[in-house]
């Protein structure tokens, strides 16, 4: 994390300064943005789960270079708990010490008390020098680093289906030979089909996901229609398999997907996946967060997730 020399003093952190309107200009001009410091999942996450939301402006001079959004659980009435979820995010002019100048601001502002117990899952990358920089700032690590999978949209259709891992391309394949009927919508009952019948298998299988109550919150407030898409795969009158994606600025994410017992005979999600793709391409979006991976309890889904071909992003986990 080297780069031209800033004094801390003119980097600037400014909570709660600007609306939703000029945050998102701000945050569309931010490369592999994440889900969660997007302001309309921060409003979703405030109305399903009842959390308050801190958003800041971090400043450079007068020049904006970065954003930051925490959200506050608060138990008893008198105990707090904020959660910094992969953030802040910067502007492509960031400087490196700007970075750091900021990183410190953060820390400064959601600082550990007798009541309040911070997490913060920083989006820097994991390594030796990021941990010591954060160990510098006085928190710990304990949850180790955050592995997700990037996938590049900004290729050829041909490219990005050569770039499929070679069984996960087969499975496609497959799929798309056994005569399935995909189906994109942006909204309506398509999404409340993919939140219920993904609410159901998370409750099955007894796995670990994001939240439901926070998707249809997404689908309530979402302002640009390109921000929403639901993907379903069917054979006859049974829908087979779903997926659901959400979009902010540049990027959009793979938030939940779900399977049928009879989809995944004809592998159903690598064909509503593959369309995900296709049309998140064609609506301008530049890169796929698939939304986590869990090598350890979910080694099934993580191999899924790695076979569409895209990078491993690895942040370097929660601290407190």
């Amino acid at each position: 994390m080297s780069g031209d020399t800033v004094h801390p003093a003119s980097v600037t952190l400014e909570l709660d300064s600007i609306g939703q309107a000029a945050w998102e200009r701000l945050f569309d001009a931010i490369p592999d943005s994440v889900l969660e410091q997007s302001w309309t999942y921060g409003e979703a996450v405030r109305l399903a789960a009842g959390r308050s939301v801190t958003r800041g402006l971090i400043r450079s001079g007068d020049a904006p270079v970065g954003l930051v959004q925490g959200f506050t659980h608060r138990f008893f009435g008198c105990v707090t708990i904020p959660e910094i979820l992969r953030g802040p995010v910067f502007l492509p002019e960031a400087s490196e010490d700007e970075k750091r100048a900021a990183l410190m601001l953060v820390r400064k502002q959601w600082q550990r008390g007798i009541l309040q117990f911070p997490r913060w899952m920083p989006e820097v990358p994991d390594m030796p020098e990021a941990h010591s920089l954060l160990q510098g700032l006085g928190v710990r690590q304990v949850v180790t680093g955050y592995p997700t999978v990037l996938v590049d949209l900004t290729s050829s259709t041909v490219q990005m289906r050569a770039g499929l891992d070679g069984k996960w391309r087969n499975a496609l394949s497959q799929a798309e030979k056994a005569g399935l009927k995909v189906k994109s919508a942006r909204g309506g009952k398509a999404v409340e089909q993919a939140v219920r019948q993904y609410d159901s298998m998370r409750r099955k299988r007894r796995f670990s996901g994001p939240s439901g109550a926070t998707a249809t919150a997404f689908h309530q407030l979402v302002r640009r229609q390109r921000d929403l898409l639901a993907v379903t795969v069917s054979r006859g009158s049974d829908v087979l398999s779903g997926a659901l994606f959400l979009g902010h600025g540049q990027t959009a994410t793979y938030y939940m997907g779900w399977t049928a017992k009879a989809g995944r005979a004809v592998n159903s999600q690598n064909l509503a996946l593959w369309r995900g793709m296709l049309k998140l391409a064609e609506d301008g979006f530049t890169s796929l967060d698939m939304g986590g991976i869990d090598t350890w309890r979910e080694p099934g889904i993580a191999r899924f997730k790695i076979g569409t071909g895209g990078r491993v992003h690895m942040t370097a986990g929660t601290w407190m």
